[in-house]
């Protein structure tokens, strides 16, 4: 496991990520959409449901490495705490 010195950091990173993530669909929809106005047609068929879907699978897996690290923190800092009264 990755030792992160403060778990905010980690929340920053990943709230980067998802509005990074966000601007990079939302720029391959508008390029679709330009390229469309100018006569460039570019048949995707069900690409754009793809691209929703991984999107969705990109969101949901950093939602669960943001859960994963709040609980991974806070049964590391029970055990911890265990540990000392037990002393």
């Amino acid at each position: 496991m990755i030792r992160v010195g403060s778990p905010w950091r980690v929340v920053l990173y990943l709230l980067i990520y998802i509005i990074l993530l966000d601007g990079y669909f939302e720029g391959i929809n508008t390029l679709h959409e330009i390229l469309r106005d100018h006569g460039f047609y570019i048949e995707f068929g069900h690409a754009s449901l793809l691209l929703l879907e991984v999107f969705a699978i990109c969101l949901i897996t950093a939602i669960i490495l943001i859960l994963s690290i709040i609980v991974q923190r806070l049964i590391n800092k029970r055990n911890s705490n265990l540990s000392v009264g037990e002393s």
